[in-house]
This record gives structure tokens, sequence and C-alpha cells, in this order.
């Protein structure tokens, strides 16, 4: 008898997505563009599109009621500026695009307003051009010789419109005992710098650093004009 040859079946196909699923008879399609000030396409800019939860009421008195979450969705912006997402169920979603340069501000953070979209059973949907700010760059830097603020859960330190919006800044790096901090604002506007760690520190001027402090006060400029707060661990 001749040998039995063993076999393998091949590995099953990668999951699709629903970017990758073809359109369904029964779901939506939503697409859009993304561009800057000047109106230029955006390329490989990042959408988040979330559906807003769904509010299921109390089941019983004394119980709290819930919130259903919705899904959410990631996707990059093709080539032409333009983002597509299929087989999208009937609700409502937030649409939010993020940029592709540290400066871009987010279209739904900073108080910009958030865009709603209503999404009807087997619809096509294309809404206006979501647009990308371009913001101020500010760099952080913070004299911290034994790298502490390493063992910080959360960034220590970040900038808020008092009352609108809050955002920490970014661990970018560390040179020597510096550690560098970046963050995205809008221009022009009047802002709080906000110190939440714990450990002691000081400003450029040798001034203490309380919870918040007016951001003007503190920027500086560097050698090439970009703006940045200095500060040192007591």
């Amino acid at each position: 008898m001749g040998k039995h040859q063993s076999f393998s079946p091949p590995p099953p196909p990668p999951p699709l997505t629903g970017l990758e699923l073809p359109p369904d008879p029964m779901t939506s399609v939503l697409e859009g563009r993304v561009n800057d000030e000047q109106g230029r396409l955006l390329p490989g800019a990042t959408v988040q599109i979330t559906q807003v939860g769904t509010y299921i009421a109390a089941r019983s008195p004394g119980s709290s009621p819930i919130i259903s979450p919705g899904r959410s969705y990631t996707l990059q912006v093709g080539k032409d500026g333009i983002f597509r997402l299929n087989r999208l169920a009937q609700g409502t979603y937030i649409v939010c695009a993020h940029g592709t340069a540290k400066y871009h501000l987010s279209s739904c953070e900073w108080g910009s307003r958030s865009t709603y979209v209503s999404i009807g059973r087997a619809s096509a949907n294309t809404i206006p051009d979501t647009k990308i700010v371009s913001g101020e760059l500010i760099r952080i830097e913070v004299a911290d010789a034994t790298d502490r603020l390493a063992q910080e859960v959360k960034s220590p330190v970040g900038i808020s419109i008092p009352g609108v919006f809050f955002r920490r800044a970014y661990r970018v790096g560390r040179v020597g005992s510096l550690t560098t901090y970046e963050i995205a604002v809008p221009r022009n506007r009047a802002m709080i710098l906000r110190w939440e760690s714990a450990l002691r520190a000081s400003d450029s001027k040798g001034s203490a650093m309380g919870l918040e402090r007016d951001l003007g006060s503190a920027l500086e400029r560097d050698a090439f004009g970009q703006s940045k707060v200095s500060v040192r661990i007591d």
C-alpha cells in the first residue's frame, strides 16, 4: 500500500472589517473629505466614526439607567482625500478627524463643534468637508535629573481653555537630564498651563509651579522661534 500523505487544510482567511466588507443592501454608507484651512485635501488623515450610545431606561425602581455604547470605527483618508465606510447600521454618529502634522488640531477638540450625522437605513450619506485647523506646537522642557516623572501614571503637564477643554502634553523624549513634552494648541486663545504632578517644580524664573497659571506668562522662544515652557524639578 502506498504511503498516506499528511494534509493540512489551508488557514482561514483573515476576518473582514467594516472597511473591507462589500456593501450590504440593509446597511448604509458614509463618506466625506478632510481638508485644511486652505481647502487642500489631507490624504493620510485619520477619521474616527463613533456611534452615539443608546439610552436604556432603568429596569426597576431605584436602579440606574444604562447607556449602551455604540460601535467605533477608525480609518485613514485615502490619497484622494476621501474616506468611506460601508455597512453602517442605522443611528447617530460623531465624526472626528485628526491631521497628519504635530501642529494639526483635531476637528472635535479645543471647543470645536463635533459633526453629528444621522444615518438612516439602507442609505448613502455624504457629509460636508471636515476641516483640520493648524495650531501652535508648544514644547515643554522639564529638567529632571533622575527622571522621577517616569513614575507618573499620567503626563504631569497640560493646557486648558477653562470650562471648555483640557489636554495633557505627551512625552516625546529625554536627552540627558531633560525630558520633553509637546502639545498643539489653538492660536490666539487665552489658555491655562496646568502642573498636576505632586513633585515640586519651578519655572525658568525660579517661581514655584502652582496647579494653574496663565500660559502666556510662562511661554518663551527658543533660538528657532518655537514656543516652549521651561520647568525644573526641585
